[in-house]
């Protein structure tokens, strides 16, 4: 997350501090959160793309 915060034009040292605010306020767990809910979502659909291709 860092790479991608200095890449849009962050200070490192401000990318960092950023990082750590988002730990330390909960933001963070949110975000995995939602990867992992992404994640089970097309997980599901390419479940279901290859059950239609083996029909």
């Amino acid at each position: 997350m860092i790479g991608i915060l200095v890449g849009q034009g962050m200070t490192f040292d401000e990318a960092i501090s950023k990082v750590e605010d988002w730990e330390t306020s909960g933001i963070s767990k949110l975000l995995d959160k939602s990867k992992m809910t992404q994640s089970k979502w097309k997980n599901n659909i390419i479940y279901l793309q290859n059950v239609k291709k083996l029909k």
